[in-house]
């Protein structure tokens, strides 16, 4: 029997979100920061001015430095009305670069975690704050009438691989968003973390062309597409059960890859094999849901990698977003 639950509007939710995280906030809080286009956010503290910039301090201690005409209109002015004699304007060494800063495209932000490459390891993932939701289907009917994205309709291009650079190279994955109308595929050779090397490219579905190849060292595949068509959430590709645990947000800019986030989402899991993620897909820009092989779902924040919510299915439970992205349905055995 195929049954669905109507969960509630996932877009709902995410504007409850941003409207809660505005209220009752004072200098000594974190602090949501957007950048001048209003397509950046991040969390931090004011710290204080040095000369025309800013100094927030990320929730992992680091202290970042941007330009005031980088922040947002409302940001300015939230600055402005602070008491000139705040405490908070003591100047830090340790001030880095700005995050709002970009070298490809001005104005852009990056998201500035402790987690940036391999080196500072995951985020670790607090469940307290999850809202356990209880699923209860009101009957055996499907009853759910879904719309589909607009757009889908368009006639999507075929494009042209590369070969494989030799025998034991093979095709490890791909993703594809047809908000932004890209696909992202994958190369590896190797079997381990040490000797194993990927090839990522991003192909463009309206134009039929491939992008150029990144290259990296690491045992990773993608599993979903951002819709920006540049960020890449990466899965680990371990052999045997309880090895495709950990994700990572990959942004590939050329040829280049920055890492910019890295969780093992269901590590609170009591078996091993449990923690791994076999599918996920994007609800919006800063908004992402997971499903764990033990049926557990989860909508993560990816400003900060914690779960809002999450609810429990069945052991191989097959969800899928409807195309709205307000829906999602499920198939529990």
């Amino acid at each position: 029997m195929v049954r669905i639950s109507v969960l509630r509007s996932l877009c709902g939710m995410i504007c409850f979100l941003v409207l809660a995280c505005g209220v009752g906030v004072s200098a000594e809080e974190l602090r949501t920061w957007t950048d001048v286009t209003g397509k950046h956010k991040m969390e931090a503290k004011y710290v204080g001015m040095a000369g025309t910039k800013v100094k927030l301090a990320l929730k992992t201690g680091k202290k970042m430095e941007i330009e005031l005409k980088q922040l947002s209109q409302a940001d300015q002015k939230y600055i402005e009305s602070l008491d000139a004699d705040s405490p908070f304007k003591a100047e830090d060494e340790t001030a880095e670069k700005s995050p709002f800063e970009s070298p490809e495209s001005e104005g852009e932000m990056e998201k500035p975690d402790s987690t940036k490459g391999q080196a500072s390891g995951p985020v670790t993932v607090d469940w307290s704050k999850s809202e356990a939701i209880l699923l209860a289907a009101e009957n055996d009917e499907w009853i759910a009438s879904v719309a589909p994205h607009p757009g889908w309709e368009k006639k999507l291009k075929t494009v042209v691989l590369p070969p494989r650079r030799d025998f034991f190279e093979s095709t490890a994955g791909m993703a594809v968003n047809r908000v932004a109308q890209k696909a992202v595929v994958c190369y590896r050779q190797g079997r381990d973390d040490k000797d194993t090397n990927i090839r990522l490219m991003i192909c463009d579905l309206q134009t039929g062309k491939a992008g150029p190849i990144a290259t990296q060292q690491a045992l990773m595949a993608p599993i979903a597409l951002h819709d920006d068509g540049q960020q890449i959430l990466m899965r680990h590709e371990g052999f045997g059960s309880g090895n495709q645990e950990r994700l990572e947000l990959w942004t590939l800019k050329g040829k280049n890859v920055q890492k910019t986030l890295a969780w093992v989402p269901y590590e609170d899991a009591n078996w091993k094999p449990n923690q791994d993620v076999i599918w996920a897909e994007f609800v919006d820009a800063d908004h992402l849901l997971t499903n764990s092989v033990a049926g557990k779902v989860a909508l993560w924040d990816l400003n900060t990698a914690q779960p809002i919510w999450h609810f429990e299915t069945a052991q191989g439970a097959a969800p899928c977003l409807s195309g709205d992205r307000k829906m999602i349905g499920f198939c529990n055995g």
